[in-house]
Order: structure tokens, then sequence, then C-alpha cells
């Protein structure tokens, strides 16, 4: 095993559950792969992780995965058609990798657990993501554009 204290917990509900939790025993991993399921605290949560992963292969714009870096957590996310492209910039504060590549996730995910340093940079770079999607900037965003419409 290459990372013996490793643990993942998987939060949420799904039709995937059922299915997991019996992979989970069959893999004898019950102390190190935990399912919570559905939490209505997700800053706590996210407070006890050190990676957030997202691996969605259809995603909009997600709020979990802000509210992860947020709190200057390193992601990793599957940069599937719409969503964590838009909101992670590759390599500067977070890591992107093909949809459906699961070896590049697993890849990603190994470079950060074996790498702190980098892991703390992308974490750092990543709490930028609330000045860069505050509620002032895109004020400013929407006045530009409708002055812009207008003054055609």
């Amino acid at each position: 095993m290459k990372y013996p204290d490793l643990q993942l917990t998987i939060w949420g509900e799904g039709p995937e559950r059922e299915a997991l939790a019996k992979l989970i025993e069959q893999k004898n991993s019950r102390g190190r792969v935990r399912l919570p399921g559905k939490v209505e605290d997700v800053d706590s949560c996210l407070s006890e992780a050190d990676i957030f992963v997202l691996p969605s292969l259809v995603e909009g714009f997600s709020m979990v995965l802000c509210e992860a870096m947020a709190v200057g957590l390193p992601v990793v996310s599957f940069d599937c058609p719409s969503g964590p492209g838009d909101i992670i910039t590759h390599g500067k504060d977070g890591m992107l990798v093909p949809t459906k590549d699961v070896q590049a996730l697993v890849e990603a995910v190994s470079k950060l657990i074996e790498n702190p340093t980098e892991c703390e940079r992308l974490g750092k770079e990543a709490k930028r993501i609330v000045e860069r999607f505050s509620i002032q900037k895109a004020t400013n965003e929407f006045e530009e554009l409708f002055e812009r419409v207008v003054s055609q």
C-alpha cells in the first residue's frame, strides 16, 4: 500500500453509495474510506481535509470547489466540459486533469501527497478565489458591461 496513513472521505449521497459501501467492504478498507453522506456544515468538513478532489464528469459552476479553494485547500479536478476549468487555473491555484482519465487524477493527487511544498503553494493561491469571485468585483464588471451596452 503506497500511502498507508491516507484516509479518503466521500461526502454526499447518490445512486452509487451502496456499491461504494460494498467495494469498501470487499477491499477491507472500512477504516480508511468513510462515507458520511450528506453534510450540512461543509466548512467543518473542509477544515478536516488536506486535499480536495472533484471527480465529477459533468459539473456546472461548482460551489463546493470554490468553498474548498476559499479555505486554502489544494484542489484536483477533472476538466469536464464546464465549471472546473472556469474556476481553476491549472498549475497556479489547482490542478485540472482530462475528464475520465483516472490515472491522471491519481497522479495529480499523488504529486500533492508527495510534495507538501507544492500542496501549500496551491492552497495559498487557491484562497485568492475569494477576490476573483467577490460580489464587489462582479458588481463592477456588470456596471462596466451595462455602461458599454448603453453607450453603443
